[in-house]
């Protein structure tokens, strides 16, 4: 039997992990809506971000989604429809994610808003993406050594990019016991019952996986901030250093 493919593909060249999302979204069943219904608020959070860098406004990395959507009303190029899809998707998102509030109809119906506001992005980054003038005025060596230098940091950025790239992998149980993970990208991926003992997890990045279960006990440089998009259960073991409120609110 073929794997059924998400109705979110066709945001797979422009960030993958609005993809890998959304597919965890409509993958859940259907006596689990709040864990859909989260992971969709988290597809907001990405796509707000995507939003406000197109339109050129700062973001501060720890700001909160709803001092963001706020930056975001003020921009008179968006629609509003899209100001109140997003406000959507976080709002129901949260009630799931703290009073396990909502059901399958809420899901198909996120679904829907993000799969809208998904295109809608798209639209607009194709819009933007057209050729800079000013590169007519160039000469040709100049266009050269400006292409060689681009190709070279490209290729670096995606050399480093893929030794530390674990984005939407399946690692359950995995053992990183001890190990340095600075700068890793665990973004979307299956951590449950994990283990992350004594690892050195500075930078380390686990938007929107999936650590229900896994341990972080004596973990080194790890933040809340880290962890504040993940999917985290009463199982999941957090060290010492992580903020009493934070583990008093991961266990609501």
């Amino acid at each position: 039997m073929s794997k059924k493919s998400s109705s979110f593909e066709f945001l797979k060249n422009f960030d993958f992990l609005l993809v890998q999302l959304g597919a965890l979204a409509e993958s859940y069943p259907a006596n689990d809506p709040h864990a859909a219904l989260i992971r969709l608020r988290q597809y907001g959070e990405v796509l707000s971000r995507h939003i406000a860098q197109k339109f050129h406004i700062y973001v501060e990395s720890e700001e909160v989604n709803f001092d963001l959507l706020e930056k975001l009303k003020s921009v008179d190029q968006i629609p509003q429809d899209v100001i109140s899809g997003l406000s959507q998707l976080r709002i129901v998102g949260n009630n799931a994610l703290h009073s396990f509030q909502g059901d399958s109809s809420d899901v198909r119906n996120n679904l829907r808003i993000a799969i809208k506001l998904g295109r809608w992005l798209v639209s607009i980054s194709e819009s933007r993406s057209k050729k800079n003038p000013l590169e007519d005025n160039l000469s040709q060596k100049i266009k050269d050594n400006l292409k060689e230098i681009n190709l070279k940091t490209e290729s670096k950025k995606e050399l480093q990019k893929s030794s530390h790239d674990f984005s939407g992998k399946n690692m359950f149980r995995n053992n990183f016991n001890g190990k340095n993970l600075t700068d890793f990208d665990f973004s979307g991926s299956d951590l449950r019952k994990a283990s992350f003992q004594s690892a050195n997890l500075k930078n380390t990045i686990f938007d929107g996986a999936d650590i229900r279960g896994a341990n972080f006990l004596d973990s080194k440089n790890l933040q809340s901030y880290q962890l504040e998009n993940a999917l985290m259960d009463k199982a999941t073991k957090l060290p010492d250093t992580i903020n009493p409120k934070f583990k008093l609110r991961r266990n609501t």
